[in-house]
């Protein structure tokens, strides 16, 4: 799926249903990181699929139900991830954990999943700076003070100092 993604057509029928799969996914902490990669590079993609970004030949008509890519964006993807409370947590805890794993191996031999943490790091990074750039007006508001609840300023913050 992650692959199909990249191409301009393919996936514009994708529903709720396929949607909301992809959040819980991302919402259980038992779910392994290479399933959460593409999961998390997924949601991010149909994130940025936002109909203000489309080019304008590629604007589906109102009421429409073409299969244009550019038919998601934040509300659609936002939508489902309010179904799942702790999906938005998750992906912060990660942010916390990779950072954690670095920190703890930093004066010996990596761990053989470092590399995997790091890299879920960097997807979870994406997939918050993504929502954060294409966040709507009407749920600006809910999903800075869900982010806010959850710290991910210090999440951040701490994921990208360096330890002493």
């Amino acid at each position: 799926m992650q692959n199909l993604m990249e191409f301009g057509q393919g996936w514009g029928n994708l529903n709720g249903d396929f949607i909301l799969r992809i959040v819980q996914i991302l919402s259980s902490a038992q779910s392994l990181v290479n399933v959460c990669r593409p999961a998390t590079a997924i949601l991010k993609k149909l994130v940025e699929a936002d109909p203000s970004s489309a080019p304008p030949a590629q604007v589906p008509p109102a009421g429409s139900q073409q299969s244009s890519v550019y038919r998601y964006g934040f509300r659609v993807v936002f939508e489902q991830m309010r179904k799942e409370i702790h999906m938005l947590e998750t992906v912060v805890n990660r942010l916390g954990s990779a950072d954690t794993a670095m920190a703890q191996y930093r004066c010996v031999q990596l761990p053989p999943d470092f590399k995997a943490k790091m890299i879920d790091l960097v997807n979870s990074m994406m997939l918050i700076n993504s929502l954060l750039a294409h966040a709507s007006d009407a749920r600006w508001e809910e999903f800075i003070s869900e982010l806010e609840r959850l710290n991910v300023h210090k999440a951040v913050v701490v994921c990208g100092s360096s330890h002493p």
